[in-house]
């Protein structure tokens, strides 16, 4: 595990170990490939990140600010590690929590506009709904979020069911897991696909 461009090119990331599952390179590379131009300057939100990779990646193709959040102590100690490694460590805070309880707890003083979710495959689409519900305090308008989500398990209809105030903008599919991308835009909102959306380019 790497991070693939920017000023970290290179570098070589720590994995926590068994109990994550860190993005593979393959499935990163593709994934900054679609968002693209929505990097640059952006306060990341890292929920579920793990070893920090989807963060090193982001700060080093020109992202303002990272947070990072785990619950998981060794994923923690990882993460701290991986941005040090890079040189971030002053762009970026690494929390342990509850995920939810984190989310919960946001608001207008701190806000994000681009929001990883990569949630332990044991998750069900409802606890990651209502999560993505609650965070929208912290999250500023237009923000872009990304979801990997196991599908092998889901059956024929894996769509994911987004929480009212999100716009579908595209999926990809890798194998077994799917990255969707939806637009945070606010209540009452058609939550259709548009045709110019980044999971489509």
């Amino acid at each position: 595990m790497r991070v693939i461009t920017g000023s970290a090119k290179g570098r070589r990331l720590q994995s926590p170990g068994d109990e994550t599952r860190p993005m593979t390179d393959r499935v990163r590379e593709a994934l900054f490939s679609i968002i693209g131009s929505e990097v640059e300057g952006a306060r990341v939100l890292d929920l579920f990140g793990g070893s920090a990779s989807l963060s090193c990646e982001a700060l080093s193709r020109g992202a303002e600010w990272a947070t990072v959040v785990d619950r998981a102590s060794q994923a923690v100690e990882t993460a701290r590690a991986n941005l040090n490694l890079c040189g971030f460590a002053s762009r970026s805070e690494v929390v342990c929590s509850d995920v939810a309880r984190f989310v919960r707890r946001l608001g207008s003083d701190r806000t994000y506009n681009l929001i990883f979710v990569d949630p332990p495959y044991a998750d069900d689409d409802q606890t990651v709904r209502d999560l993505l519900a609650a965070g929208v305090a912290g999250w500023e308008g237009k923000a872009l979020v990304v979801l990997h989500r196991d599908t092998r398990s889901k059956g024929e209809d894996h769509r994911f069911g987004w929480p009212s105030g999100y716009r579908l903008e595209g999926e990809r599919i890798y194998g077994g897991t799917t990255l969707c991308f939806a637009r945070y835009v606010g209540g009452g909102h058609d939550l259709g696909e548009t045709p110019d959306d980044p999971g489509r380019r």
